[in-house]
């Protein structure tokens, strides 16, 4: 499949089953609950799974403990990819930072708080891409490998990654960041606006309900159709060699 068709069957594939999409937009829209947020997360897994086998309809929501230990590998995918890089970003920013404020950057707060963020940017980007990039392949990978500890072959994840082409890989990540901007970019613009914790979860909630529950679907399905892409490629190099 090309790019166009896969994003196509992805758009599409969110609306396969309206009943099971409300059910999965009412997950998140209790997600700020936690244990919610950990079924919603094993739902994608479990796209990803009914995707390997053919399927082209949102998966029942049955067998809760699976799906609920399914989430929880989520966690852990993310937890490596990307919490410790986020610590890791955090602390060479802080580094960087508070050298800069030693070496003549005034104490002024907004000064501070511009450089800051600055910094904070640049190295996000530079620590937290590369890892972020191999999370998403480690998740349909776990799935079609069914365990937990293949999340880590990275060799196994870039030549998937290179079986689909990086441009075509590269485009369809750049579309998932772009498409979740409303649902991350509001979080922090209510941060910096110091909204309390109400109204920051009522708002996120409300944008889970209305834009999350389709992005997850979306999510899921695109991931399983690029890394099924990336599988058939490289057997067909292996044929011809």
């Amino acid at each position: 499949m090309n790019l166009k068709e896969i994003l196509s069957d992805s758009f599409r594939y969110p609306l396969s089953n309206p009943k099971r999409l409300f059910i999965l937009g009412v997950l998140l829209f209790f997600s700020f609950l936690v244990i919610p947020a950990i079924f919603t997360n094993g739902y994608m897994l479990r796209i990803m799974k009914y995707s390997f086998e053919g399927s082209k309809e949102l998966p029942p929501f049955n067998e809760w403990l699976n799906m609920f230990v399914d989430g929880l590998k989520v966690i852990i995918v993310n937890v490596i990819y990307t919490f410790i890089p986020a610590i890791i970003t955090a602390v060479i920013t802080i580094a960087i930072v508070m050298s800069m404020l030693f070496n003549g950057v005034g104490p002024d707060y907004y000064v501070f708080y511009n450089t800051f963020l600055k910094v904070l940017l640049v190295v996000g980007i530079i620590i937290m891409t590369i890892p972020y990039i191999f999370s998403l392949m480690a998740l349909p990978h776990i799935v079609r490998k069914d365990k937990l500890d293949v999340l880590l072959e990275l060799m196994n994840l870039l030549n998937i990654i290179r079986g689909i082409g990086w441009s075509k890989f590269i485009s369809a990540v750049v579309l998932l960041v772009v498409l979740n901007i409303p649902l991350v970019g509001l979080g922090f613009y209510l941060q910096f606006l110091h909204l309390g914790t109400p109204e920051i979860l009522l708002i996120s909630a409300a944008l889970n309900l209305v834009i999350g529950w389709y992005l997850l679907a979306f999510k899921g399905r695109l991931l399983a159709l690029l890394y099924e892409e990336g599988e058939e490629q490289l057997q067909l190099s292996n044929m011809e060699r």
